[in-house]
């Protein structure tokens, strides 16, 4: 089987063991769920052929859980949308980075790093920097981060048996994302804590589940919004 479209980064052959994109391992929904703390101190340094990307490591989380690992986001746009995978440069453990493709002209690449710990829980995006042929371009975080709240559907939908949600948020909230079955029974609490302002995604495995119409719904402070979904099995 060769490689196809895949904007989720899944794998295409379980056999060649092939993939498009890079991808973090889906989010072992019975673990806790607490995320890392945000990488910090992103700076970009340019030379004539490559640029180094570093950052400093994070303290450990509420849980004690330090950083696993990082993964390194890169667009042309922002906000850097980190449910993308084709916006992901590279997973890996250290804490710099050396890009090796260069921006067209009057292009400008953007990146952010966040942190993943050994349950695969990650964090927001650190601070953003970019660079194009002038050099390195500081970022505006008020510009890159969203401006207003919002649940998006999820992906894939139907799903089997596992889905993404994400959601985004104009200002650091209490958040709370939760599963309900077409009783109004909840099934899952996905997102239980404080979360920066910016895009999130979150993973649930309903391979426990039976199959049929499930709703999540996310409260941000005093801001409420719920979709449904469809598990197929």
């Amino acid at each position: 089987m060769g490689l196809t479209d895949n904007p989720k980064g899944l794998a295409d052959s379980l056999k060649t063991n092939l993939y498009k994109y890079p991808a973090l391992r889906p989010l072992m929904s019975w673990k806790e769920t607490i995320p890392p703390i945000s990488p910090s101190g992103l700076t970009i340094a340019k030379f004539s052929s490559f640029a180094t990307i570093s950052w400093s490591a994070p303290p450990a989380a509420s849980d004690g859980n330090l950083a696993d690992q990082y993964v390194v986001y890169r667009s042309t746009s922002l906000p850097i949308q980190i449910d993308d995978a084709r916006n992901i440069a590279v997973i890996q453990t250290g804490t710099s980075y050396i890009e090796q493709s260069m921006p067209p002209a009057g292009v400008t690449y953007y990146y952010g790093v966040t942190a993943v710990d050994r349950l695969q829980n990650e964090s927001a995006l650190s601070n953003l920097m970019g660079f194009n042929a002038a050099g390195p371009v500081a970022v505006d975080e008020s510009e890159s981060l969203p401006k207003e709240f919002v649940l998006q559907q999820n992906y894939p939908n139907p799903f089997n048996p596992s889905t993404a949600i994400s959601y985004q948020l104009s200002a650091i909230s209490f958040v709370t994302l939760k599963v309900f079955d077409v009783l109004g029974r909840e099934v899952a609490t996905l997102v239980d804590g404080v979360r920066n302002a910016g895009i999130h995604t979150v993973q649930w495995n309903a391979s426990y589940m039976p199959s049929g119409v499930y709703f999540y719904r996310i409260v941000a402070g005093n801001q409420i919004q719920s979709k449904t979904m469809q598990l197929v099995k």
